[in-house]
């Protein structure tokens, strides 16, 4: 992959994973606040999923740098 491409393509998934990382923020604040009212184990894998994607793809992003 030519440098730039691959500068280009990091560049817009590092600014993905910082808006995903902040609205998924929100997204476990809002949850774990709506979970202490009704106690609902859903939540936890819906959690564990999204975790799952951000470091899978910043992972992704170190190795295009490589």
């Amino acid at each position: 992959m030519k440098t730039r491409t691959k500068q280009v393509i990091t560049d817009f998934l590092y600014e993905d994973l910082i808006k995903l990382e902040q609205h998924t923020n929100k997204l476990f604040n809002n949850l774990y606040f709506s979970h202490l009212r009704y106690h609902n184990e859903n939540y936890k894998e819906d959690v564990e999923e999204v975790e799952r994607l951000i470091n899978y793809w910043q992972n992704i992003a170190k190795n295009l740098n490589k």
